[in-house]
């Protein structure tokens, strides 16, 4: 049903001439027996009234008063700004300071309010549905998180998004850590590197270095290709077997082309190659 303002008159008594403020007795006490109040008096408590319900019409909401004392849930303005009392008996608490204990900006600049870290499901916002005329509609972080995770894909081992939506040799996501580097293209294909793993410095024919990868594959059916391979002492080093194999993990035996006198560490870099996804 379509709300009508009320019609209110231009104006009552706008030069103030018939206007006379009753006294402080008759404010506080009322008029005693037999005391007839004057037409000035009553012409000043409709002007009061009519103010009133004028300012009210113009503004929705009279401004923050320090010498009245609010009700929980009463609304006021201050600098533009629309408040909601937090508690009753609320008197002479600056709204603009406030820190959210007596007084809730409801409109304000984002600056002003009470910052949260980490949003939860239940958390509401508010936006202009486009759909909709852009009128107002409430929206929760449970939603947003629900649309983005259609358009995204979520990487749990590297705590980072990558977009579902691209094709071919894009690269969607690159990170490195303690154990190398990886890439991941859009066509499921990841490539793992390091470019420097040493072994023991013991004076052995053989070397047994344990590569941890700085992303997973999906399956182990990776290749894994060394390179670099020397000795310190100027002994060379050539793979000989694949002892173990994981998605995440692999060992390499590697035998010495010469003799090993001294003691020698062996240092390797590595390149494989497999996919994150099928």
């Amino acid at each position: 049903m379509a709300i009508t303002n009320p019609n209110l008159m231009s104006g009552f008594d706008t030069n103030g001439t018939n206007v006379t403020e009753p006294s402080s007795s008759q404010q506080t006490d009322g008029y005693t027996t037999n005391e007839v109040p004057l037409s000035e008096n009553h012409a000043y408590m409709f002007k009061q009234w009519y103010d009133n319900l004028q300012y009210l019409k113009k503004n929705g909401l009279y401004q923050w008063d320090a010498s009245l004392s609010y009700n929980a849930g009463s609304f006021i303005m201050y600098d533009e700004i629309i408040y909601q009392s937090q508690l009753d008996t609320n008197s002479n608490n600056l709204p603009s300071t406030d820190d959210g204990t007596n007084w809730k900006p409801l409109t304000s600049d984002i600056n002003s309010y009470a910052a949260k870290t980490t949003p939860v499901d239940a958390d509401e916002f508010v936006g202009a549905d486009s759909a909709d005329t852009f009128s107002l509609k409430k929206f929760t972080w449970a939603n947003i998180k629900a649309t983005l995770e259609a358009k995204l894909i979520w990487a749990a081992d590297t705590t980072s998004y990558k977009n579902s939506n691209l094709n071919g040799g894009a690269i969607v996501e690159y990170g490195s850590n303690a154990n190398g580097k990886y890439t991941k293209f859009a066509d499921g294909t990841l490539i793992n590197i390091n470019p420097l793993i040493a072994s023991d410095s013991s004076n052995s024919a053989t070397k047994t270095i344990d590569i941890t990868f700085a992303s997973s594959f999906i399956d182990t059916n990776y290749a894994l290709t060394p390179s670099s391979l020397n000795l310190a002492g100027g002994f060379l080093f050539s793979e000989s077997e694949q002892l173990s194999k994981t998605t995440s993990s692999i060992t390499q035996r590697f035998v010495a082309t010469g003799e090993i006198g001294t003691t020698a560490v062996l240092n390797i870099s590595y390149i494989a190659i497999g996919r994150w996804e099928s």
